[in-house]
């Protein structure tokens, strides 16, 4: 395993200059690719090959769901939402009183991302090169668990677990979700063919996120700044936590996000004992040895103690 994080440092390294220096076509590396072609295998599942099926109101599309954090370090509630998103129906608008209108997106693959750049955090804890090899257990986890079940024949109703089994972790150079989108977009359309489908991205988020997003301090011009996300095919998906009362989520759903905008938003049900888990918990729970750490994946957890990890 040791020889994974050296390579993975080297290769952070070498992004990271090629992107300062402008010496890179675009503002995304993938690191894992689950497949070994991410992008072939979208193409096949967005055209309802290898078992998917597309659903009518879904023709032509290619959605991918990107959970864009700083995994340090990954946990349950981040498989969480990667498993989840691909069987669970969204409701939209993203408020309560609209709780019978949901429906499934077809999703064709997943991507696990991290920025090399914060708007709010510096960099503290796992080096980039550890989140990543972190976040690669993860996905391989992921993807072993959904290649069983299609081997299985578990993925009635949709290809929820082809979606799983085909997931990538990868590096982004910008800290907002404008520009990730906008890089994902111009990698995806580049690497599976500009006369291929309309590409959606969906951005899973919990509540905070979501409140950062739409918060005027991080654009010159707000809202108009946040418009291309949407009209580019950027899609929200995002889940309740604890901490933040239903009233609370709805009242900011109504008075701060445009109108106009609600139709690109999802809310994603989570199981509720998933409420409170955070990155903050899991490092707290490594430092104090506490039952908690059972909220971090053995693979991931076997990382962490390899590097001494989180605590001090």
């Amino acid at each position: 395993m040791l020889m994974r994080l050296y390579f993975l440092e080297g290769l952070v390294s070498q992004v990271i200059k090629e992107w300062s220096n402008g010496e890179a076509q675009y503002g995304i590396k993938f690191v894992y690719e689950s497949l070994g072609d991410w992008c072939g295998k979208l193409a096949v599942a967005a055209a309802g090959g290898s078992k998917g099926r597309q659903t009518q109101s879904h023709l032509g599309e290619i959605n991918v769901a990107i959970l864009d954090s700083s995994f340090n370090p990954p946990h349950v509630c981040h498989q969480a939402y990667l498993e989840c998103v691909s069987r669970t129906p969204l409701r939209r608008p993203a408020c309560r009183a609209s709780v019978g209108n949901s429906e499934r997106v077809p999703i064709h693959g997943l991507i696990m991302l991290l920025g090399t750049l914060n708007c709010d955090k510096g960099l503290t804890g796992a080096s980039l090169a550890q989140r990543l090899e972190m976040m690669e257990v993860m996905a391989k986890d992921i993807c072993a668990r959904a290649t069983k079940h299609v081997d299985m024949g578990d993925d009635k109703g949709g290809h929820p677990a082809q979606a799983c089994a085909n997931i990538a972790t990868g590096l982004c150079a910008t800290p907002r979700f404008v520009d990730k989108a906008k890089h994902l977009r111009e990698f995806i359309t580049a690497r599976a063919g500009k006369e291929g489908p309309e590409v959606n991205l969906y951005f899973m988020m919990g509540w905070d996120t979501l409140v950062r997003f739409f918060d005027p301090k991080y654009y010159s011009q707000y809202p108009d700044d946040v418009y291309p996300f949407f009209s580019g095919g950027g899609r929200i998906i995002f889940a309740r936590r604890g901490g933040y009362s239903d009233a609370k989520v709805d009242e900011f759903i109504r008075e701060s996000i445009p109108a106009p905008l609600l139709e690109y938003i999802y809310e994603l049900k989570l199981p509720k004992n998933l409420a409170l888990v955070s990155s903050t918990l899991a490092r707290q729970a490594v430092r104090g040895r506490t039952n908690d750490v059972e909220i971090i994946p053995q693979g991931v957890q076997e990382i962490i103690a390899r590097d001494g990890l989180y605590h001090c």
